[in-house]
């Protein structure tokens, strides 16, 4: 678990489904990441993948909760990248291909108090202070929130690559 100010950051529980499900759900919470679902098994489905993947790396999403209330805003995390085809993968099965990706998604309703920022900086240096050497975020280009949770976090764009068939601008952490 990692604490901030606000925040607690902990491995996501098959009980986050609801609190999963209120971005999900949200067409303009999710515009820039995949079409949206008020389906409850999409929602389970999503946080074992995210278990999966802490299993496989040692890393993943962290469920981000506040302090005061326990309440669940969004999701936080790392996510491990093959870039030889620009697809989520393990750092097993990407080797010397692999790139960690910090992403952050957060219900609408918590949009505008800071909370991807703060909690972002606190996965980035847990995860920089577990040996990753690198980090990217993929960002469409059209996004600007997240942009701005970029630039404020001190990453840089680079290059334009395509996930998924559409573009996504590679932001460098310092």
């Amino acid at each position: 678990m990692i604490e901030t100010e606000r925040l607690r950051l902990r491995k996501p529980r098959p009980e986050d489904v609801d609190s999963v499900l209120e971005y999900f759900s949200d067409p303009v919470a999710m515009e820039f990441i995949a079409p949206p679902s008020s389906d409850p098994a999409d929602a389970r489905a999503a946080i074992e993948r995210w278990l999966r993947r802490w299993a496989a790396d040692g890393l993943g999403f962290f469920a981000v909760d506040r302090k005061d209330d326990g309440v669940m805003v969004g999701r936080i995390g790392l996510l491990v990248w093959d870039t030889r085809v620009w697809e989520s993968s393990t750092l097993a099965e990407s080797g010397e291909h692999g790139q960690v990706e910090l992403g952050w998604s957060l219900a609408r309703v918590h949009w505008g108090q800071g909370y991807a920022t703060e909690a972002a900086r606190a996965a980035r240096a847990w995860a920089y202070e577990r040996g990753v050497e690198s980090l990217i975020s993929l960002i469409h280009p059209d996004n600007a929130r997240s942009i701005r949770v970029a630039e404020k976090l001190g990453a840089a764009p680079t290059d334009t690559i395509q996930v998924d068939g559409k573009p996504a601008v590679i932001w460098r952490h310092p």
